[in-house]
């Protein structure tokens, strides 16, 4: 999934840094039947960081079938509460500190975001993969779905302006100014890499881009 030397520097930034300890927190789990490219992501990205020795805990709603707590390629995975109370409660449970310590924190902003400026103390960042725009139309009523895009592109951004927030693309950096308003040069853009089962004959050809702890 990554080289050695990808993994010796992500645990010389951790040790230099002093975040040896991360939670993620996301809307739903890889397990999750409905989880896509955003799960994905995620899931790399801690099994890299745990590769690294970086404490990496999962924080996402519940997942059927799936255990409440787990542990899958070397970071902790805790799933619990439903579709809508995954945020609150999350948010209750971090505040509490009952995930335990921690030295940064990843907020996933997936639609609905985790408010984390307003609560965060101490390192952290955003991950804002793109605007849901006309897809909150797809899985919620009408009523529900003007409300959630209008806090998605104009109430949530005024809380973000001074957070850290990674995308994956030019394209959805572009997106995320004209959509949300955010200023260009607040957006950093981190490529996820080039799986190499997707290149010619199966053969590794581009390493993926790791994202550094928060923070760094």
């Amino acid at each position: 999934m990554a080289s050695p030397d990808t993994i010796a520097t992500l645990a010389e930034l951790s040790r230099r840094s002093g975040i040896r300890r991360v939670h993620m927190l996301a809307w739903r789990d890889l397990d999750d039947v409905e989880a896509g490219g955003s799960e994905v992501h995620a899931h790399n990205i801690a099994a890299i960081w745990a590769q690294a020795g970086i404490e990496v805990t999962h924080r996402t709603s519940y997942a059927a079938g799936h255990p409440q707590r787990a542990t899958r390629s070397g970071y902790r995975v805790i799933r619990k509460a439903g579709r809508y109370m995954v945020f609150p409660r999350t948010v209750a449970a971090e505040i509490a500190g009952r995930m335990g310590p921690r030295d940064g924190l990843i907020e996933i902003w997936n639609g609905v975001p985790f408010m984390s400026p307003l609560w965060v103390r101490g390192p952290h960042a955003v991950w804002l993969h793109h605007v849901h725009g006309p897809m909150w139309q797809m899985s919620l009523p009408p009523g529900l779905a003007a409300a959630g895009r209008f806090v998605e592109e104009k109430v949530a951004p005024r809380f973000y302006r001074r957070s850290p927030i990674v995308t994956l693309s030019n394209s959805s950096r572009d997106e995320l100014v004209s959509e949300m308003g955010f200023a260009a040069d607040h957006l950093t853009v981190v490529p996820p890499g080039v799986d190499q089962s997707y290149s010619p004959a199966g053969t590794k050809t581009e390493a993926p881009t790791v994202l550094v702890p928060a923070g760094e």
